[in-house]
């Protein structure tokens, strides 16, 4: 019987410390941007905090300051709709407790990116890990890693082209950390920290899974498994559904394999797929709890139903998909034959995987471009075991492999400098201007916890990372019925608060603040002063709050 690779191969000093200080290195060079934004900061300009997906960042410091007023559950600071509170961010809110004042918000990024640079070394080291059950040879297990947690498409082209939209959308690498992988690294923690997880946890499925001799250590080694994944779904909840599709698309092929060679195949085969299909069991019933909570919530909240129907993550045009992968798809379709021949268990499982692509990538939910999760790394495991077989000069392999290199890495090295070049430019939303993160200390200080405030949807996304406040819109997905509220701000600062539909507006929300500045000006030309808002309370630049204490 063939088994897989056990990752006790994966035991010199030498091995483990090239990929921790890899590991090491990589989020050292992810950190600098973030570096040169703070070291940029003047009289005139803060630093976010952000070099890239800024709005989502803001919203991201704003759990976590939610975290530090004593939240335990997720609650949006970017809707005034009432709210249950659902077990989900929970990293965010773990994080935000360890905070104190003052520079409450620096302390926030700070953690952050913390979290970010830890986050991003487990990621690598489980993404090791896993490429190292399918790849014999330290040198190709580190090509391999490089190219998974570094590597794109051949977005650049696009890009280079002048043509980055094409098809009506961005190259895959550059907004899709779902996709390859180097998002998450630069700047996305809970994504990183996922996908480790799930790496790790069908690792411990692919290197003990039918390979037991005791129902104790089975039992062991599966909820091992199931515990991995469940930390993974805590920190992104997809990451068990594309566990258990991934485990069952596997041990399904293996089991129509096995029946079709019932007659040729010893009964040790047998007896260990039946092995492999109970640790499977055991360990997807570990997350399965949380999973069954989380449709629940899902079907009977209202918000959470709100929210849903308005986190809309679909994926590209197929071509998008192509142009990412062509690079590796050939040596892959290698590999992956290659693999079957010499290990179909192993070949089996990452051709599993590899089919059920297309309907991850279109499944017909909200969130598809989420799901295809860790499928670059199959790709770049079944095209490094694939280029090591090639029956070709070992000369010319290298060759082949910088190629390659030179290939897959360009995209990568634009957001790189694209970051350090956001870092040094004093520009919103990246940085934002003193007398803004004035206005938002001052809210900090004054305004009650929960407290709304309205304002424009660009002002209402980065106030609540500084201020434990309400907004009405100011997230894409987190903002519940946005359209009809970005509608009555824009009627609001538009000289029509006496009407009826503004007047409802500051009621039903219960607005104590209105805060205006350049982005208000640029809805209407109407000042809160002069409508009826009776108390000017903060003024610095072209800012200015106000408390709404009665309406005439």
């Amino acid at each position: 019987m063939k088994g897989v690779n056990s990752l006790d191969k994966v035991s010199t000093r030498r091995e483990r410390r090239w990929v921790l200080w890899f590991a090491i290195g990589v989020m050292i060079m992810t950190s600098l941007p973030y570096l040169l934004g703070f070291s940029n900061q003047d009289q005139d300009w803060r630093f976010s905090g952000f070099v890239f997906n800024v709005e989502d960042g803001n919203s991201y410091i704003a759990k976590m300051l939610r975290g530090s007023i004593g939240e335990w559950l997720f609650r949006t600071p970017y809707s005034t709709i009432p709210q249950q509170g659902i077990l989900l961010f929970l990293p965010y809110l773990l994080l935000g407790k360890l905070v104190s004042p003052p520079a409450v918000h620096e302390q926030l990024v700070a953690l952050y990116h913390l979290f970010r640079i830890g986050a991003g070394i487990l990621m690598i080291l489980a993404t090791y890990d896993f490429l190292a059950v399918f790849i014999e040879g330290v040198c190709h297990r580190r090509l391999a890693t490089i190219a998974a947690t570094l590597g794109g498409g051949l977005g650049w082209i696009l890009v280079i082209s002048g043509n980055p939209g094409w098809m009506g959308s961005l190259p895959l690498e550059y907004y899709s950390p779902e996709t390859f992988g180097f998002l998450a690294l630069f700047g996305i923690p809970h994504l990183a920290l996922a996908r480790g997880m799930l790496l790790w946890g069908l690792t411990v499925f692919l290197t003990r899974a039918g390979q037991l001799s005791s129902r104790k250590l089975l039992l062991e080694q599966a909820v091992t498994c199931g515990l991995l994944l469940f930390i993974g779904g805590l920190v992104q909840p997809l990451v068990i559904p594309i566990a258990y599709a991934v485990l069952c698309t596997n041990l399904v092929l293996s089991g129509f394999w096995l029946f079709s060679r019932r007659k040729l195949l010893p009964e040790s085969e047998k007896l260990y797929w039946k092995t492999q299909v109970l640790f499977a069991g055991i360990a997807a019933a570990v997350p399965l709890p949380y999973l069954m909570y989380l449709l629940f919530i899902v079907k009977f909240d209202p918000f959470v139903q709100l929210w849903s129907d308005q986190n809309i993550i679909l994926s590209p045009h197929p071509f998008h998909y192509l142009l990412a992968f062509v690079v590796m798809l050939p040596f892959s379709f290698i590999g992956a034959r290659l693999m079957m021949w010499e290990n179909p268990w192993k070949g089996r499982f990452l051709v599993a995987w590899l089919l059920l692509f297309p309907a991850l990538a279109y499944a017909p939910v909200n969130l598809q471009r989420r799901l295809p999760e860790g499928v670059w790394v199959v790709l770049v495991a079944t095209a490094v075991f694939g280029l090591t077989r090639i029956g070709i000069h070992p000369s010319w392999k290298r060759v082949l492999s910088y190629v390659l290199s030179a290939l897959i890495l360009p995209s990568t090295a634009f957001l790189y400098i694209g970051g350090i070049k956001a870092a040094f430019t004093h520009q919103a939303p990246v940085f934002r201007p003193v007398d803004e993160i004035a206005a938002f200390s001052y809210l900090a200080r004054e305004a009650d916890q929960g407290d709304v405030v309205l304002g424009s949807y660009y002002t209402g996304n980065a106030l609540p990372a500084w201020a434990p406040v309400t907004v009405l819109a100011g997230h894409g997905p987190e903002s519940a019925e946005l359209t009809r509220h970005l509608e009555e701000i824009n009627r609001f600062f538009n000289l029509e608060l006496c009407s009826n539909p503004c007047k409802e507006l500051v009621e039903k929300n219960q607005v104590r603040f209105v805060i205006w500045g350049p982005e208000e000006r640029k809805l209407g030309n109407g000042n809160p002063g002069q409508m009826g808002i009776w108390r000017e309370v903060f003024i610095r630049g072209e800012y200015k709050i106000f408390e709404i204490s009665q309406w005439k």
